[in-house]
């Protein structure tokens, strides 16, 4: 690859010629050090996803001041915070020896200070990250005793403030230095004249990191979907048979397949949903996941499998629709080509991988699938493929069931809803992020904008979990209300899709009209803004409007209190 700066922007253009429909999106670069070369790989990843990237570059020493001044443009997709270590204050590292501690600790505290006022600066309608602080000088090893965790303490600290900060990720550019090593990663002699310390290698591989933190041009992954020959054991079940697949870890083949598996494992404890579909017959791919001694990824961890010897395409539809997920939330890594291939053409909104071969490349992808899966503040959720298994139990009943009040009655549904829940936030602010197809506005808000409400008198926050006899599915909706003379103002629902289908939205309903009347109230408005996507939930309000004859009006509509007190269905317990 030609890495001059001509080379870069003729392979730009090359990308963008490719795509019929090609989008945009704007980048601010704010911070302490000149990113030329890294803007320019930042629009080279761009292209290769379709995407037209232009940029803002701020002062370089005064990101509040980037983040207010919006010269009348609106406000950017994406926020690239850019600290330098050796900049906090003038030749920082070369003096560290001359500071005393009581020194060092005001420099610290001024410094988290005015990261703490820049991150509460981000707009709420964008993403941002934040690089972290790494070494310029060869210094560094040599520091007096304690200076050299410095570093440590100071990015610990602006991971702290980023926590508190839904939009905004951290990105550890030291450890992308220690990848790559020093002497590839940093040019001193050009940070000494032009303070650009980056090589090209190292803005190489920010890149990807930085527009996959700020969710530009990719979908996020949900899904895992596996091949089993040669993808997560050596060999062809079929040919070697249960004692002649390759995954003892004595040996070095068998080896990698272990350590894959135990990466595999380890992302659907971070809340990847994995799955199989294989071209084998069923049986003997399921002994190996309930037999084999060296086997380390089972059948407790997938959510579902397609092992027959159908179309993969078709396989990987039918688990779309099982899991009520978008093909584009998919990843299929597969062993061979021409799968790979035929299945590309016919979905491709799957991303589709060949399977490695060798250790370090499978280690590199599963280490993009978890980035991709984790970053933008998703929280880990390890309870998650249980989730998707009782799911799947519960679809199970209702298909034997005679009728749906028989297989309602037996599901034992509780509602437990909480109130302003602080520790709640987090998830809340993600559900906003995320929430679609159940969202009766599609207002995003972020952790600033909820807990605010939370502290208003008016308003009410209520956290909504739901349980039933399969499982304990989590904090999975969210009301915002607000008290507004004689009426309850809902502003805000969401619930997750994987809940619907059971008239939880009913027991909601009978809630917000109990609440009501215990506050002396007569009315329920309910605020509704119609999107491409919220149908099914503008839908849903709609039938019980005219069951209850409700009032409509351009903006909601209003019901009586008593009349969403009935609402609520026989078999639903609710939990306050």
């Amino acid at each position: 690859m030609d890495m001059s700066i001509s080379g870069i922007r003729g392979e730009i253009q090359q990308n963008l010629d490719l795509h019929r429909d090609v989008k945009e999106a704007h980048l601010l670069i704010s911070g302490s050090i000149y990113t030329g070369v890294t803007e320019a790989f930042l629009k080279l990843e761009a292209s290769r996803r379709g995407l037209k990237l232009t940029t803002q570059i701020g002062s370089h020493d005064d990101a509040v001041a980037d983040l207010t001044s919006d010269g009348g443009r609106k406000s950017p997709d994406g926020i690239v915070l850019a600290p330098l270590f050796d900049l906090i204050v003038q030749d920082f590292e070369m003096r560290l020896m001359e500071l005393s501690d009581e020194e060092i600790c005001l420099i610290e505290d001024q410094f988290i200070g005015k990261w703490k006022t820049t991150l509460a600066r981000v707009p709420t309608s964008s993403r941002g990250v934040i690089l972290g602080l790494h070494p310029i000088t060869a210094l560094y090893p040599y520091w007096k005793s304690g200076k050299s965790e410095m570093i440590d303490r100071f990015n610990a600290k602006l991971r702290e403030l980023v926590q508190v900060s839904h939009s905004v990720t951290f990105i550890d550019v030291g450890s992308v230095i220690y990848e790559l090593g020093r002497e590839n990663a940093v040019n001193l002699r050009m940070y000494q004249k032009a303070r650009m310390p980056y090589t090209p290698e190292l803005s190489k591989r920010l890149a990807p990191l930085i527009l996959d933190a700020l969710k530009i041009g990719r979908s996020p992954i949900k899904v895992l979907v596996l091949d089993c020959d040669n993808t997560i054991w050596g060999g062809v079940i079929g040919e070697e048979r249960f004692d002649g697949i390759l995954l003892d870890p004595n040996t070095p083949k068998g080896g990698m397949y272990r350590v894959v598996q135990r990466q595999i494992v380890e992302l659907e404890r971070l809340g990847m949903l994995v799955c199989l579909v294989s071209k084998n017959d069923e049986q003997d791919v399921l002994d190996v996941l309930d037999r084999h001694e060296y086997q380390v990824l089972r059948r407790q961890h997938l959510v579902s499998w397609r092992v027959n010897w159908e179309k993969k395409s078709d396989n990987l539809v039918s688990l779309a629709s099982e899991l009520d997920l978008n093909l584009s939330s998919f990843v299929f890594v597969d062993d061979s080509e021409f799968e790979c291939a035929e299945d590309s053409r016919l979905l491709p909104d799957v991303d589709v991988r060949l399977a490695p071969t060798e250790p370090e490349d499978w280690s590199q992808l599963l280490e993009e699938i978890k980035r991709r899966l984790l970053l933008g503040g998703q929280e880990m959720k390890s309870a998650k493929t249980i989730q998707y298994q009782a799911r799947r139990e519960i679809e199970t009943v209702k298909a034997l069931a005679t009728s749906d009040f028989e297989f309602l009655s037996t599901l034992n549904l509780k509602l437990k809803i909480d109130l302003d829940m602080s520790n709640d936030l987090r998830r809340l602010a993600e559900m906003f992020l995320k929430t679609n197809q159940f969202n009766l506005t599609t207002v995003r808000r972020s952790e600033r904008e909820i807990a605010e409400l939370m502290d208003r008198p008016e308003f009410m926050v209520f956290s909504i979990r739901v349980s039933d006899r399969f499982a304990d599915h989590g904090l999975v909706s969210t009301v915002i209300a607000e008290v507004s003379g004689e009426e309850l103002m809902v502003t805000d629902w969401l619930m997750s899709c994987r809940v619907l289908g059971r008239q939880i939205e009913h027991g909601i309903v009978a809630f917000l009209g109990r609440i009501a009347l215990e506050k002396g109230l007569s009315k329920v408005k309910i605020r509704l803004s119609e999107s491409t996507k919220n149908g099914r939930a503008i839908k849903f309000i709609e039938q019980v409007a005219e069951a209850c004859n409700a009032e409509r009006s351009a903006d909601g509509c209003t019901f009586g209190a008593r009349d969403f007190v009935c609402q609520r269905p026989t078999w639903i317990t609710i939990e306050v």
